[in-house]
């Protein structure tokens, strides 16, 4: 028989269902049935957002290995959902490489722990580990006792003296930070007296390579740009600031910077001149 539902007491999807009977409240049906309407296409919802997340990874990083798919919560205890994506994401059926799917013990448990931990601290992540590396190019005075083939003597721009372009880095990838607290660098740049009325800091990102955790020396076609800092010159107070004469007889002023990096949903580079400011930010989405 066909069952109708009565104040959607019974989802539509089952609505025409094979059901043996309906007597006392109770609705009997064929297990197929229940698996066709009921619980596949839950489970292919669920199957649905693991592939989401899986392709995500795979986009940012085509070589990356997947260690595992962890399920929690009540569902996640359910042996045919387990099953199924097992079936999806492992092995030779699997079509994504990932390594192994597991469910914990008291996977009820987890959401329950989470959900406190949530209405008490409102917080999620609270350590992360930063995925690549992050820095500027800058002028390194030439010294030909330390010099190596790929380095490339030029004269500073604003000095005139003798050198070479390196990289400058801030952080380093694969490196574990407190999330939303500041990881501070300091750095110095010279700018000549009759400057630009705006200093640009350009930031450029490197991403790790399997047993490379720092980025390289010269900049190379790995490196890429991230964002440029603004700072207008016109605030500054030049009278706080180190004045020299170059060699090429041009005078300049040595700008001295504290950098702090940020990272929590978003990446926040913010430059502060020494030694009172003022401060200029970027925020960048952070992935």
């Amino acid at each position: 028989m066909a069952f109708t539902p009565h104040d959607r007491l019974v989802p539509e999807n089952i609505s025409d269902s094979e059901i043996g009977s309906c007597k006392d409240h109770v609705l009997e049906m064929t297990g197929r049935s229940l698996a066709d309407n009921v619980f596949d296409p839950a489970i292919q919802y669920v199957l649905d957002l693991i592939r989401e997340q899986v392709n995500t990874v795979k986009e940012k990083n085509p070589q990356a290995s997947i260690a595992g798919i962890m399920l929690v919560g009540g569902y996640g205890e359910n042996v045919h959902l387990f099953n199924r994506v097992k079936h999806e994401f492992t092995g030779s059926s699997g079509n994504y490489m990932v390594e192994e799917v597991l469910c914990p013990g008291n996977a009820r448990e987890a959401v329950l722990a989470g959900a406190l931990e949530w209405g008490l601290d409102m917080k999620v992540v609270t350590r992360r580990v930063v995925p690549r590396s992050y820095g500027q190019e800058i002028f390194e005075r030439w010294d030909a006792s330390k010099a190596k083939p790929e380095y490339t003597k030029v004269p500073n721009p604003i000095t005139g003296v003798d050198s070479y372009m390196r990289m400058q880095w801030f952080i380093d990838a694969d490196t574990e930070i407190t999330d939303s607290q500041p990881v501070p660098t300091f750095f110095r740049t010279n700018v000549p007296s009759s400057s630009s009325p705006i200093l640009q800091i350009k930031l450029l990102a490197w991403d790790t390579k399997p047993g490379h955790n720092k980025g390289p020396d010269i900049k190379d076609g790995d490196c890429y740009f991230v964002g440029t800092l603004e700072f207008k010159l016109d605030s500054v107070d030049w009278s706080k600031q180190q004045r020299k004469e170059a060699p090429n007889g041009d005078c300049c002023y040595t700008l001295r910077w504290k950098m702090e990096l940020l990272f929590s949903d978003n990446l926040t580079f913010r430059a502060t001149l020494l030694p009172d400011g003022p401060v200029v930010e970027l925020t960048v989405k952070y992935d």
